[in-house]
C-alpha cells in the first residue's frame, strides 16, 4: 500500500486529543509511533487540545527526610479518583521549598534559593535550571525575589525571568536577570520598584509574565501604603513594564493577588479592616476590553461567614459546571457554587507538625496536561506551528493507520461475537417457552425387569 489509510493530519489530530498517559502509551508500541508522536508540532496540537482540562499541583513540606511531595487534582466533577499521590522524590529536607508558577504545563518550583527545577508532572519529567544567580541570604543582606517562568515568542523559548530587590543599605546593588532553560543572561539594570514580601511568583497568562509590585517611598503622593502596580516583563527588552490598566486606590483594601481566571489576568483584593478582624469579602476583578482599552470588570464576590469561613482565600480555576475551586487558608480545597453560594470539600491537608518554624499548610498551581519538555527550549509556540514532513515518514504513518486498522477490526469481531451469542440465547429461551406452552412433559423409556 503506497498510501496510508488515514491522512496524516487526522491521525495526529487523532492522537492529539487523548491524555498524556494514553500518548505516552502508543509511544512504547513501536519506533515509529514514538518518532512521531515526540515531535514539537504534535506536543503543540496536543497542548491546544488540553487547555481546559485543568489540574491542580498541590506542594507539601512534610517532616524529614520526606518533606517535599507533590499532590495532582482533577477539577472535573466526574473524576472517580480527584486526588493522586505522586509521592516524594527528594531524600532530603527542604525548609525553603516552594511552588512560583506554572506555564503550558510546565511548573516552575525550588527547593532551595539556589536549586530551582522546571517539572512535567504529566510525564514526571524535571530539568535543574542551572543559570539562575546563585542567591545568598544573611542577617544584614536581606531581598525580595521575583521569579516566575513565561514563554518568549519571538525566539521560542521558555524562559525564567524575575529580579533581586535587596533592602535598605543595599538597594542599589539590586538587579534583572532572564534565563533560558539552556543558557544564562545576566542584565546589570536596577529594578525601579519596591516589593513588599520575600518571595513575589509571576503569573504567566499566554507566556507573558505579571508581577505585583509598589513604587518606592517619595514615588508616589498617598500619605497611606500606594496601591500596587502591576508590572510585566518585556522579553525583547528584558526589561519591567507597567500595565496600562492599574488599579484604583481603594484603602479599605488591605491585600491584593494575582491569578488566572478562564485564560484572563484576574485580581484578588480581600476587603475589610484588618485592624478589626479578618476581610469582610473578596472580590475578584478581570482584565476585560472596552474598546481598544483595557478595563477591570468585576468577575464575582465571596462574602467571608456567608458560606465560608477563610481568612485567606484564592481563587484558582473555574469547572466544566462553572464552579470555582478555591484555596482556603492554605489548608482546604473548595469548590464554590457562585449561584448557590455553597461549597464543598474537595482536599483538606492534614494537620502536621509545624517544620523549622514554617507555617503549616501547602502551596498549589493550575496547570494544564501537556508533552512540553522541559529540557528542551526549543519546544514553543512559533517553533511548532509550521511542522516539517521530514518528521514523520511514510512507513510510519502506515504502521499508525495499520495501527488504527488492528484496532477497528477488534472491535468488529468483538461486537459481531456478542450480537451471535445473544441471538443464540434468546432462540434457547424461545425454545423452552414454546415447549411450556405445548404442556409436553418429557417421556421417559421403561426397562423391563429380568423374569426369575
Amino acid at each position: 500500500m503506497d498510501s496510508p489509510l488515514l491522512p496524516e493530519d487526522i491521525l495526529l489530530d487523532i492522537f492529539s486529543r487523548l491524555p498524556v498517559n494514553h500518548v505516552l502509551r502508543l509511544r512504547s508500541l513501536s519506533h515509529h509511533l514514538r518518532r512521531s508522536l515526540s515531535t514539537p508540532h504534535f506536543a503543540r496540537l496536543h497542548l491546544r487540545h488540553q487547555l481546559r482540562r485543568r489540574r491542580l499541583a498541590i506542594f507539601e513540606s512534610r517532616e524529614p527526610p520526606s518533606s517535599v511531595a507533590f499532590r495532582c487534582v482533577h477539577t472535573e466533577a466526574h473524576s472517580d479518583q480527584p486526588v493522586i499521590s505522586w509521592g516524594d522524590s527528594f531524600k532530603y529536607s527542604y525548609p525553603n521549598a516552594r511552588i512560583w508558577n506554572s506555564c503550558d504545563g510546565l511548573i516552575l518550583f525550588s527547593i532551595s534559593d539556589k536549586s530551582f527545577f522546571a517539572f512535567n508532572p504529566s510525564t514526571r519529567d524535571r530539568q535543574l535550571l542551572r543559570h539562575i544567580p546563585p542567591l545568598c541570604r544573611s542577617e544584614d543582606r536581606k531581598y525580595s525575589l521575583l521569579l516566575g517562568l513565561g514563554f518568549d515568542a519571538l525566539v521560542d523559548e521558555y524562559k525564567v525571568a524575575g529580579a533581586v530587590v535587596y533592602w535598605g543599605d543595599y538597594r542599589d546593588d539590586s538587579f534583572v536577570f532572564c534565563s533560558s532553560l539552556n543558557n544564562s543572561r545576566l542584565i546589570n539594570k536596577r529594578f525601579e520598584y519596591a516589593v513588599a514580601v520575600e518571595y513575589s511568583p509571576g503569573t504567566s497568562v499566554n507566556g507573558v509574565l505579571y508581577w505585583l509590585v509598589e513604587r518606592h517611598a517619595g514615588d508616589w503622593g498617598f500619605e497611606a501604603r500606594p496601591p500596587p502596580v502591576i508590572v510585566y516583563f518585556d522579553f525583547a527588552a528584558n526589561v519591567f513594564v507597567e500595565m496600562a490598566a492599574q488599579l484604583p486606590y481603594e484603602p479599605d483594601v488591605y491585600e491584593y493577588d494575582l491569578v488566572v481566571l478562564r485564560g484572563s489576568l484576574c485580581v484578588v483584593c480581600h476587603r475589610g479592616l484588618q485592624g478589626e478582624g479578618w476581610g469582610l469579602q473578596v472580590e475578584v476583578w478581570e482584565l476585560g476590553k472596552c474598546g481598544d482599552m483595557d478595563v477591570w470588570v468585576r468577575l464575582f464576590v465571596v462574602i467571608n461567614g456567608e458560606s465560608l469561613v477563610f481568612r485567606t482565600l484564592k481563587p484558582l480555576c473555574f469547572t466544566e459546571e462553572g464552579e470555582v475551586i478555591m484555596a482556603v487558608d492554605r489548608k482546604r480545597l473548595v469548590v464554590y457554587n457562585l449561584k448557590e453560594r455553597t461549597h464543598r470539600l474537595l482536599f483538606c491537608h492534614p494537620e502536621v507538625k509545624q517544620i523549622w518554624g514554617k507555617p503549616d499548610g501547602f502551596e498549589v498551581a493550575v496547570y494544564v496536561e501537556s508533552l512540553v519538555s522541559p529540557r528542551s527550549a526549543s519546544e514553543g509556540y512559533g517553533a511548532i506551528t509550521e511542522h516539517s514532513s521530514t518528521g514523520t515518514s511514510g512507513a510510519s504513518l502506515f504502521s499508525i493507520s495499520l495501527f488504527l486498522f488492528g484496532l477497528r477490526l477488534i472491535y468488529v469481531l468483538v461486537f459481531i461475537a456478542y450480537v451471535m451469542g445473544f441471538a443464540c440465547l434468546l432462540c434457547g429461551i424461545g425454545t423452552f417457552t414454546n415447549s411450556l406452552a405445548c404442556g409436553s412433559k418429557p417421556t421417559t423409556k421403561k426397562i423391563a425387569s429380568p423374569k426369575p
